[in-house]
């Protein structure tokens, strides 16, 4: 090989690293506006997670991975370096009572793709029964399979009065079901 056609793939070479660099910088700097912005959103959501008392969940359906925010561990008082539990495990924190219905719930989200409300309590790390809701909606890949189930947790304190009110209006169903129907005649 000549000299000549040495230091011309050398310059060629040296041409491609400039202009890769080049492009690497102005994506990165297109991208950063960008990365901010996903972190102002991430730091907003956790922010009304906190005020607001409720966390969130993401179950990745194809590896059967469960992801929860800070406040569902602190709900379930689970330390949070104990990292996320098995979706197995973390149905395991419902109350036996309530998790039949918890299995079946999940299971149709998971397979059909059905979003759901579901009230129930659970039993924390430390023993208490807690009563929660739980909301959460699908989201369908390419092949229209479950890729994720989305979800918020909220432990319903027994001194809410959005609490109150639904315990009073369910007294008074079971009440007025309790009365006995006389027929006419």
């Amino acid at each position: 090989m000549s000299p000549i056609a040495f230091w011309a793939i050398i310059f060629a070479l040296c041409l491609i690293v400039i202009i890769v660099t080049i492009a690497n910088v102005k994506q990165a700097r297109l991208l950063r506006p960008l990365i901010q912005q996903v972190d102002l959103l991430k730091q907003s959501l956790e922010l009304a997670e906190k005020i607001g008392g409720i966390g969130s969940f993401c179950v990745d359906n194809q590896n059967n991975n469960l992801h929860w925010s800070e406040n569902v561990f602190a709900i379930h008082g689970r330390p949070l370096s104990k990292g996320p539990p098995q979706l197995a495990a973390a149905i395991a924190y419902y109350h036996p009572s309530d998790r039949s219905r918890v299995v079946e719930t999940v299971n149709d989200a998971l397979r059909a793709g059905k979003s759901y409300e579901l009230k129930a309590r659970i039993i924390a790390e430390n023993g208490m029964v807690k009563k929660v809701i739980s909301r959460a909606i699908c989201q369908m890949d390419g092949d229209g399979e479950v890729r994720y189930v989305y979800g918020v947790f909220i432990e319903i304190a027994p001194d809410m009065p959005i609490m109150n009110s639904i315990e009073l209006a369910e007294n008074e169903i079971t009440n007025v079901a309790a009365i006995p129907r006389w027929a006419n005649g």
